[in-house]
């Protein structure tokens, strides 16, 4: 399995297909496998696109970490930028999902010149609103304890299960949501100059602000999926019709 290094962090990544290039980048406490392989993405787009995936530092295959200052947003937007140069790429379209939309954004802030059009989903107003400090407090508590069972929080319990199910390491994950967010500043939205879709389901409790996150960005336009929750909105086919549609459009 390859990997690359970035600024002295070993991360593993996915290259396959050939075309027009599209990094795709996961949700929290996911991975490449899980968000993209299982799911259909890399199957779906590796036709037609050079498919490139990047497992992001503190998940999957890629180095981890204790210490949150090793989960800034910017290195994580830096990560992807330094997948692309170590692959030789230009400009690139992106796919982003719930964290990995988050990253996508600040990527396209920091980095625009890379960006040749984006398709974000399972993200809104919170990518630049910080959260509840008791929620973030009781999600690191219960990611760091040794026996959870004594916890309540159903969503935080959830957010444990699902990071062992994918083989990461809740420690890290707990040092991870200690930093990053906000991952972008609302303002520095508008200097966003690449075509952006944004793809909401309508059953997905975790995102709220769709409409104020696609309005402080230029050209910006939401799609729905019917149905959909924050868990199986990115295995939707409509979601990957849309987004090869979308990146078609845009590589003319």
């Amino acid at each position: 399995m390859p990997y690359f290094d970035s600024d002295s962090v070993k991360l593993h990544y996915l290259d396959e297909g050939a075309g027009p290039p599209v990094v795709l980048i996961h949700s929290m406490a996911s991975n490449i496998r899980h968000s993209w392989v299982e799911t259909g993405w890399v199957e779906s787009l590796r036709s037609s696109y050079r498919v490139v995936a990047m497992d992001c530092r503190g998940h999957g295959l890629s180095a981890k970490s204790d210490d949150p200052d090793f989960y800034t947003a910017d290195r994580m937007a830096d990560d992807v930028v330094r997948l692309l140069n170590h692959l030789d790429i230009g400009r690139a379209l992106i796919a982003g999902y719930s964290m990995g939309a988050c990253v996508a954004l600040n990527v396209a802030v920091r980095y625009g010149e890379r960006v040749r059009a984006m398709v974000i989903g399972g993200v809104s107003s919170r990518a630049y609103k910080e959260p509840p400090r008791e929620d973030l407090e009781r999600l690191v508590q219960i990611l760091r304890a040794e026996d959870p069972t004594s916890f309540t929080d159903k969503a935080a319990l959830f957010m444990r299960s699902f990071c062992l199910k994918n083989g990461n390491d809740p420690k890290a994950l707990a040092a991870f949501s200690l930093h990053r967010r906000p991952d972008v500043e609302q303002a520095e939205l508008a200097s966003i100059s690449a075509p952006v879709l944004i793809m909401a389901g309508t059953r997905d409790a975790v995102v709220q602000g769709v409409d104020e996150l696609a309005g402080s960005i230029r050209d910006a336009r939401v799609m729905t999926l019917e149905g959909r929750t924050h868990l199986d909105a990115l295995a939707d086919p409509l979601f990957k019709q849309a987004a090869a549609e979308f990146f078609a459009a845009a590589s003319k």
